[in-house]
């Protein structure tokens, strides 16, 4: 009897040594997986995920031949989908290049993802892809590189999160002249609202010369009772005022001038459309 509680009392140590070392290695794989996972998004999105947004028009050079603008980038809600167009330059002619795309999101907790994309349009100075992200996401990451036969591998990244996105419907076009047009559309819309910000600034120039014309006058009101001293004072603040009131003047001319060349520059491209 008593053997037998001898050998159970050795078996219930060696079970729990057992236990204890797969314990231990559980434990150490949970380690050396959140290191990966903190330096592996680190290198993804940033240290602290401190990335800053890429806006259309951010362009980006791997060298002093070759640079990568961003064109587009649309998000469709319904369909949960997002599209990028892409601007590659490459100046110098002798070398054909490769180009490589790596997207990645990560979440609020904190997941990165590794996200599969569709290449819609592969021209050039036109690469259009589509992607599929996560319901759940707050950023995501598109890594371009660029190999050819006389240099090595570059790349850099692009961000965008839900604000940095232009909400619109993405339809299912792949051709060179839809993008073209849609690109073109853009661009107006971008003038118009150019057009909108020139017109609010003039309206507040005008009530700038209108605060200036009150200030004016009720200065000549008070200058009649006013002594040598004072009135030598008065004149200068009188001199500032009217310049002041002519540079928003010729503010206001110059920003009339450039709302025409604005408007020239959209019938331009209506013309194209």
């Amino acid at each position: 009897m008593n053997l037998n509680l001898s050998e159970r009392i050795l078996k219930h140590k060696a079970g729990n040594g057992k236990s204890k070392t797969i314990s231990i290695v559980l434990l150490v794989l949970l380690i050396i997986s959140s290191y990966i996972f903190f330096f592996s998004s680190q290198l993804i999105f940033g240290k602290n995920y401190d990335y800053e947004a890429s806006l259309p028009g951010m362009e980006m050079a791997l060298d002093s031949s070759h640079k990568i603008k961003l064109v587009r980038s649309d998000i469709d809600d319904d369909k949960n989908l997002l599209e990028y167009e892409f601007e590659f330059t490459n100046t110098n002619y002798d070398s054909s290049d490769e180009y490589k795309i790596n997207i990645n999101s990560v979440n609020k907790k904190g997941k990165i993802t590794s996200l599969k994309h569709n290449v819609v349009c592969s021209d050039s100075d036109l690469y259009v892809i589509r992607v599929q992200p996560p319901k759940k996401w707050t950023a995501i990451s598109i890594s371009v590189s660029i190999s050819n036969d006389d240099m090595k591998l570059k790349s850099d990244k692009f961000y965008s999160d839900r604000n940095s996105l232009y909400s619109t419907v993405i339809k299912d076009e792949s051709s060179r002249e839809y993008f073209l047009k849609l690109d073109t559309k853009r661009n107006i819309e971008a003038i118009e609202k150019d057009i909108e910000q020139i017109v609010n600034d003039n309206i507040s120039l005008e009530l700038k010369i209108a605060e200036i014309d009150n200030s004016i006058k009720s200065l000549k009101e008070k200058m009649t009772y006013m002594t040598s001293d004072e009135l030598k004072s008065a004149e200068t603040e009188l001199q500032k005022l009217k310049h002041d009131k002519n540079s928003f003047k010729t503010q206001i001319d110059s920003n009339k001038k450039e709302i025409k060349e604005l408007r020239d520059n959209i019938g331009i491209l209506e013309s194209k459309l």
